[in-house]
């Protein structure tokens, strides 16, 4: 299953579960030293970017490749964009913001060089790949997603921080209901119905971590 298709999937229970891309949104924000007119947000998702944001602005530009998110997005002040941000020709803001989206980029080096080139104050958060390491581990999958050491990699000029999340659930079988309905998974674990039922059976795992990096140019 495409990216894409997973996130409109996802789009009915995002708001609820996903309570820690909304923590990190508003981390994201907290960091934003200026309070843009203009804004522009990659990967805005149903608008937990937008919802932080406690000053006046004139305009905010959100883009996202799931039609089913950005019908839950809000529209006031807002001109919504559907479009991959990899294939994005960058409108003219004074700010450019992306929360828990750019892991997805098929090509995350040559977008945070377009996004540098734009010279405007940047705010990124990405999760890595140590996300739902414990899980993988168990599966002996690997992540899809970039890790830590190559997204810094990536990210010339900018500043960063690492932060950690752990989530307690009362089983495995709610660990499996979180990674497929909170969009972090982009499209859930590539596992068969049989390790499914081994996993929840088994009831091994029962907190998993997710880790954010965020980077910023101010």
């Amino acid at each position: 299953m495409s990216v894409e298709k997973a996130f409109s999937r996802s789009s009915r229970n995002y708001e609820s579960r996903g309570f820690i891309q909304n923590q990190v949104a508003k981390n994201l924000v907290g960091r934003v030293k200026e309070r843009p007119k203009h804004i522009l947000d990659l990967g805005c998702g149903s608008g937990f970017i937008y919802k932080n944001i406690d000053w006046e602005f004139d305009k905010f530009i959100g883009v996202d490749f799931s039609k089913e998110m950005l019908k839950l997005h809000p529209k006031f002040k807002t001109e919504l964009i559907f479009e991959n941000f990899d294939a994005l020709k960058f409108p003219k803001s004074d700010t450019l913001i992306s929360s828990s989206s750019l892991q997805w980029s098929s090509n995350l080096k040559e977008l945070l060089e377009k996004i540098s080139e734009l010279e405007i104050p940047t705010y990124l958060s990405l999760f890595t790949s140590k996300t739902f390491s414990e899980v993988h581990k168990y599966f002996q999958t690997s992540s899809p997603i970039y890790s830590l050491n190559e997204i810094l990699s990536f990210a010339n000029g900018f500043q960063y921080e690492v932060e950690n999340f752990e989530i307690e659930f009362s089983n495995s079988r709610e660990v499996l209901k979180y990674i497929k309905e909170s969009g972090v998974s982009g499209g859930g674990l590539s596992i068969s119905p049989n390790q499914i039922r081994n996993f929840i059976s088994e009831d091994v795992i029962q907190n998993i971590t997710l880790e954010i990096v965020y980077l910023w140019r101010d």
